[in-house]
């Protein structure tokens, strides 16, 4: 049998650093697929961002709108005012529209994002060429490290066999030794010891030659492996290059557009708008002192306009005669407009009676046929115009001897009783029958006096449901119900149907609103609010049923 040299394993071990094998195109590859995923990763991130800006281009467009629909809402007069008014809108107006151009720009089929974000634009990258590649490369570096794991477990176990073995022959050599001198003469066969020592050796050179055998064989293999996969690596690599070149390539054209676009946004402006031009050359050109000055003339003009308007109601109430058409006595002239006349039994003598001079219980009453059907005995003069000495009155009411007093109105002393009752010129509506006159109870219809009438028992209801929440706001923690239906103004308020029941937790305030809780249903939530106590009472069972 023969035996392996001591130095087998370094002769080995040299052979196998010896070998061809370059990792360095696997390494390349695989370098190249992290950069690839990285620059596809970028490009979501970049329309991501894209998609951001726009988001902001419209929600700045919304703003702005909103606020020239606000502008939209003033109604101003002609002038300075208008013109600023439209100054803001048009400007705006005019942002507003670029705003809304750009964001067509980025977001339109073939704009920067859509460019960038969707997977037509790029088929490379989605294309079986990128997956098959990564899917060889997988495959490859499966297989090497595979390759790479198998030597490494046959290079142990070849290790441990060779040490294995160097330890049994020398205690081979050693048993050897002292079995042959113990020997008894005659006898030259050894121990049991020896033998199983020797098989054992035996053994483990038949497995060291198989790991021997193995390991050259998986280093032709590996050799093999890296000459075969070295031209599919580099057109791996080619490949990889192309595809992340294209994808560079294709962000930084869409980024330029982008960028252009929102450059247009402060460059583009030099195309202003001519209406936006001829508003500001409108404002520029203003004559400011003659503006200030057209509008405090057309004040002027406003306020003597309303001055004659105050003028001629007075001069209708009190028109008075010239100096120089005056008598004295009777006969003096005097205007008919404003004036009521009233005519006695005798028609020889026809006196005027100004509206100035009606007492209050005549003051808006007409002439009725009541007045001029009466007697001689009730014709009454109400007074008459002199311009004697003996009427005259001079400063702080002493009468004077001169002969140009002041024109005055003696009236004479008339009673209420001597005047008869006039009935107005509209029906009035009777409130309540307690208040009417005798008279007009009297004409009243029968059916209007009866007992329990509508208009009797609606100041009852009233007066009795007053005197009800009263009593009910001092309460608390008790039960009522709405008699009628009740809308929240606020948002504290209740929203009440008739009949609804509520829980009262608080008495009325200084406003007279209680708070409490109540639900649609029983199983509802409860809403908690104030409510007017005057549309509630107190809950009971009768009232339940009422309802």
């Amino acid at each position: 049998m023969v035996i392996l040299p001591s130095n087998h394993v370094d002769e080995l071990m040299s052979a196998y650093k010896n070998t061809e094998f370059h990792p360095s195109d696997l390494f390349i590859v695989e370098g190249a697929l992290n950069v690839n995923n990285f620059s596809i990763n970028f490009r979501r991130i970049i329309s991501n961002i894209m998609s951001e800006r726009a988001a902001i281009e419209v929600k700045y467009i919304k703003m702005l709108q909103h606020w020239m629909d606000h502008l939209g809402h003033k109604s101003l007069p002609k002038g300075i005012y208008r013109e600023i008014f439209t100054c803001f809108y048009e400007s705006t107006k005019r942002v507003a529209d670029l705003h809304q151009d750009v964001y067509n720009r980025m977001m339109s089929g073939t704009g920067p994002y859509h460019v960038v974000a969707k997977k037509e634009t790029a088929p490379r990258d989605y294309h079986p060429v990128f997956e098959e590649t990564n899917q060889s490369f997988e495959q490859v570096l499966l297989k090497k490290r595979y390759l790479e794991a198998e030597l490494k477990k046959r290079k142990v176990n070849f290790e441990k066999t060779s040490q294995a073995i160097e330890e049994i022959e020398s205690q081979l050599a050693q048993r050897s030794r002292i079995t042959s001198s113990r020997l008894r003469p005659g006898h030259k066969r050894p121990t049991k010891k020896v033998d199983s020592m020797r098989a054992s050796v035996s053994q483990l050179r038949r497995q060291a030659d198989i790991d021997k055998s193995r390991i050259e064989s998986l280093m032709k293999e590996i050799q093999q492996f890296e000459v075969q996969s070295k031209k599919t690596l580099e057109g791996m690599n080619l490949t990889l290059c192309d595809l992340h070149k294209e994808r560079l390539q294709l962000m930084v054209e869409q980024t330029k557009r982008f960028e252009d676009i929102l450059r247009d946004l402060w460059e583009k402006p030099k195309c202003k708008s001519a209406k936006c031009e001829r508003l500001r050359s409108n404002l520029e050109d203003m004559d400011w002192e003659q503006t200030v000055k057209d509008a405090w003339e057309e004040i002027q003009r406003e306020a003597m306009k309303r001055n004659e308007v105050a003028l001629s109601g007075i001069s209708e109430l009190f028109d008075i005669v010239p100096s120089s058409s005056r008598t004295p006595g009777l006969s003096t002239p005097v205007p008919s407009s404003p004036m009521r006349r009233v005519e006695g039994a005798s028609n020889s003598l026809e006196m005027t009676i100004p509206d100035l001079l009606a007492t209050d219980e005549h003051s808006a009453e007409p002439q009725s046929s009541h007045s001029s059907n009466s007697d001689d005995s009730s014709s009454l003069t109400i007074g008459f115009h002199c311009s004697s000495s003996e009427s005259s009155v001079g400063p702080g009411g002493n009468p004077t001897g001169s002969d140009q007093a002041i024109e005055t109105i003696h009236v004479p002393d008339v009673t209420k009783e001597d005047i008869g009752r006039r009935s107005p010129p509209f029906r009035a509506r009777q409130f309540c029958p307690g208040y009417s006159t005798e008279d007009e109870q009297e004409n009243q219809a029968p059916q209007n006096l009866e007992d329990g009438t509508k208009i009797e028992r609606f100041c009852s209801n009233i007066e009795s449901r007053h005197a009800e929440g009263r009593e009910l706001g001092v309460l608390r923690n008790i039960r009522v119900i709405s008699l009628q239906s009740y809308i929240g103004i606020s948002p504290n308020e209740l929203t009440l149907k008739k009949g609804q029941i509520i829980k009262q937790k608080l008495g009325a305030d200084e406003d007279g609103y209680c708070y409490g809780w109540t639900r649609e249903s029983r199983f509802s939530p409860k809403q908690y609010g104030k409510y007017p106590v005057v549309i509630v009472k107190a809950y009971d069972s009768d009232t339940k049923t009422n309802h």
